[in-house]
This record gives C-alpha cells, sequence and structure tokens, in this order.
C-alpha cells in the first residue's frame, strides 16, 4: 500500500502564510493596535516608519561632551523627530517592540565608542531608572535596548537607583544636576561579578573600565551620578554612548 507522501515545506508556505493573515486580522478586531510612531493602524510598527528609523541611524554621531562631563558622549540621532517619538513612545507607552530599531541605533553608537577606545576592555554599564518607573513601565528599557542587539553585550548590573527622584523633564540644567545628585550607588552583588579581595572592599571595582549606557543624554546629570558612584568604586568610566542627544546643549 503505498504512503502518502509529505507536502514541501515549500508548498506549505502560502497556506501558513495565509493563516499567520487570518490570526492577525482576528487579532486586530480584538485587540486594536496601531504603529508606535504614525498611529496607522492594524500594526505596531508599519513599515515606513521603520525605514525612517533605520534611515536615522545609519551612522553614529560623536559630539562633545557637556559640560561637567569629564569623558566623551556617542549618540546615534538627534533627539528630535521620528526618534523622539520612537524614544517617547518605547518609554513612555509601553512599546518595547520598538528595542529592535531603537536597539540597533544604540549598538552603532556602541560600535563607534569600541572603536575609538579599542585596546581596552569596555563594560556596558546601563544606567538604571528609578524602581517606580520600571514598574509603571513593565521592563528595564535600557537593558531591553542592549539585549535587543546582536551580538548582545554582556551588560553590567552595577548601578541602583538609591532613590526616588522627581522627573527630569522641564528642569535646567543646575536643577538636573542637583535632581540627579547620590541617585546611584554601586550595587551589593558587584562581588558576584568582579574578583575582589574581601567583599566589603571600598573600591571593588578598581580597574574596571566602563562604558556607561543610557537612552537620552540632555544636560548630564544623569551620566555624572552614575559616573561619580562608579568612580567611587574604583571604576573609570571611559565614555558613555546613548541613543539620542538634545542638540540645544551642544551649541
Amino acid at each position: 500500500m503505498p504512503q502518502p507522501r509529505t507536502p514541501h515545506p515549500a508548498a506549505l508556505q502560502p497556506s501558513i502564510q495565509l493563516i499567520k493573515q487570518v490570526l492577525t486580522d482576528a487579532l486586530c478586531l480584538l485587540l486594536p493596535i496601531q504603529c508606535a510612531i504614525c498611529a496607522v493602524p492594524d500594526t505596531r510598527l508599519c513599515r515606513p516608519c521603520e525605514v525612517q528609523l533605520e534611515a536615522v541611524g545609519d551612522s553614529g554621531e560623536s559630539f562633545e561632551s557637556p559640560v561637567d562631563l569629564d569623558f566623551p558622549v556617542y549618540a546615534a540621532a538627534s533627539y528630535e523627530g521620528i526618534t523622539r517619538t520612537a524614544l517617547l513612545s518605547f518609554k513612555e507607552n509601553s512599546a518595547p517592540y520598538l528595542k529592535r530599531v531603537l536597539g540597533a541605533m544604540l549598538a552603532r553608537a556602541i560600535d563607534e565608542a569600541l572603536r575609538i577606545h579599542s585596546g581596552m576592555t569596555l563594560h556596558c554599564v546601563p544606567v538604571p531608572s528609578a524602581t517606580e518607573a520600571v514598574a509603571k513601565r513593565g521592563y528595564r528599557h535600557v537593558e531591553l535596548l542592549l539585549a535587543a542587539q546582536h551580538p548582545r553585550p554582556e551588560i553590567y548590573r552595577w548601578l541602583v537607583a538609591r532613590r526616588e527622584r522627581a522627573d527630569q523633564v522641564g528642569l535646567t540644567s543646575v536643577q538636573r544636576r542637583q535632581n540627579a545628585r547620590n541617585s546611584f550607588r554601586v550595587t551589593a552583588r558587584v562581588g558576584s561579578r568582579v574578583s575582589v579581595r574581601e567583599q566589603n572592599d571600598s573600591r571593588p571595582l578598581a580597574g574596571k573600565h566602563v562604558l556607561l549606557v543610557d537612552d537620552i543624554v540632555t544636560t548630564g546629570a544623569s551620566l555624572t551620578a552614575a559616573a561619580k558612584a562608579l568612580e567611587d568604586a574604583g571604576a573609570r568610566v571611559v565614555a558613555a554612548v546613548t541613543v539620542a542627544h538634545t542638540p540645544r546643549i551642544f551649541a
């Protein structure tokens, strides 16, 4: 008795695509979605917006450090236009699916920093958000951008937020520095990732070179506070990278 022939995978492809489309259409009826950038319906990120974001971050952009920073900052784009809309949606509107395209932009800034500061091992340390912000968002947004990259860089969680702080939006540069001061500390768990003589060593990060990672730099207040906590623990902050920078502070 002849055995039934198994269809070739290529022959099943149209059927699989049709099923996916039917399921997607049904889901859109039950849970309407729209592009996080332009609000076109039935997609979380439309292809034109995706292409535009990819074009914005095609080349890394380096720029001078803000006042009071002792290390350079590298960013992929200016915080304006579609980049600003995407980052706001990613952070404020719980749109974690933007991690891939924004993570790719951050990766270009990281590559730029690694190229310029070659010859040393740099540890990627994300600047942490306040606990309240993480709980509201549902994810650690900077770590999500790092985790979305290929190859994925190793993430060193050496910083934690020491306290809740006021929203930085609308604050002057002086107010931002005051608001960010002493807002980070080196985690006690650093001993599990770094070889130290004593668990209570006052400089557990001695000899470590750090690449600080954040989503946006405006006045540099958060980066300054994060760098101070790391340097007090013995590390040297070599540079910082961000997806975007606010251009007006670099005039």
